[in-house]
């Protein structure tokens, strides 16, 4: 039978119920956040995971960075592993294998990401032939935490910047478009959000100050997003408390979720201090420092404009 809903069901759930617990996957493109949600749902599996695009697009340093820090989160439980020479392999494949158990698995168009599992339309289907160790031992694979990863895996970073398209007509402004480029792809789909209010303040309890108050870590910190913005952008968040990877234009990687009455806050995931801690180091303030106004002056900048990468990545700039 063909697997066209209820994936993860499917594929991953029914046969843990039965009880499998190792699972090897072989995807061309995997989601960091995917992979923790299916650890901590399933908390006796075992996984290995590889992924076989790596050699053909290279690989994005943060999900690299996140892929590393997984591995050391569920050492015990998970393994991940780059297909490093060409060609490169697009396959999904999902190998259960059990020293008891009859192997089971599933092959199709489903990569192990949070998209290929449950938003977009993928079909997968049970197929277990005798050689699947074939398809594994044909692969060129290093672990993603090895010493020489960087001679081996062409990692890139997004950058932000400004395109002027001019205009025919002497006398017409030239248009500026504000992008987010890698080697592979060009991004447009940006909203940006105020740091400051209506009054042209820094919040003096809410925002970058929402801990500013007795009882309460003076780092916690929240981005604002306001309701014109989800009116005019439904989608263009996550949904409430789904988690999502904020990267940042210095190099770091934020777990954050949409948090608040009507999504009206992006959080830092499990602290909300971490935001705010991360915005007074950009603004050379002091751990726990107050946020004025004249703070974000002297910095250069009173907004963040975030990029949308993809369901489950997004990218902030409060670059100047």
């Amino acid at each position: 039978m063909y697997l066209i809903n209820d994936l993860e069901y499917n594929v991953i759930s029914l046969p843990y119920d039965q009880g499998y617990r190792h699972l090897r996957v072989l995807s061309g493109y995997v989601s960091p956040i995917f992979i923790e949600r299916v650890l901590e749902t399933y908390r006796s599996l075992h996984l290995e995971i590889i992924l076989g695009m790596v050699a053909n697009a290279g690989l994005a340093v943060w999900q690299h960075r996140a892929f590393v820090e997984l591995m050391n989160q569920y050492s015990d439980r998970l393994e991940i592993f780059y297909h490093v020479e060409q060609p490169s392999n697009n396959s999904k494949v999902y190998h259960w294998y059990d020293n008891v158990l009859t192997s089971r698995v599933f092959v199709g168009s489903a990569n192990f990401t949070r998209n290929g599992f449950g938003r977009q339309r993928e079909v997968l289907v049970e197929s277990t032939f005798s050689n699947i160790d074939d398809i594994f031992r044909k692969l060129t694979v290093v672990r993603c935490d090895d010493l020489d990863i960087e001679g081996q895996v062409r990692f890139y970073n997004a950058l932000p910047s400004r395109i002027v398209i001019p205009t025919h007509n002497e006398h017409d402004e030239p248009t500026i478009v504000e992008i987010l480029s890698t080697p592979t792809h060009n991004y447009t789909d940006y909203v940006v959000l105020t740091l400051i209010d209506r009054s042209g303040q820094v919040p003096a309890r809410s925002g970058l100050n929402w801990g500013q108050r007795e009882g309460r870590d003076p780092n916690q910190a929240y981005l604002s997003v306001s309701q014109s913005i989800h009116q005019e952008r439904p989608d263009f968040f996550p949904n409430l408390a789904e988690p999502f990877i904020m990267i940042t234009d210095d190099g770091e990687n934020l777990v954050c979720v949409m948090a608040q009455q009507n999504r009206k806050a992006i959080h830092s995931r499990g602290n909300n201090s971490i935001l705010g801690s991360y915005f007074r180091r950009r603004l050379g303030l002091n751990d726990g420092e107050f946020v004025t106004v004249e703070d974000l002056q002297k910095y250069g900048r009173n907004n963040v404009r975030i990029y949308k990468i993809d369901e489950e990545t997004y990218y902030m700039d409060f670059s100047v």
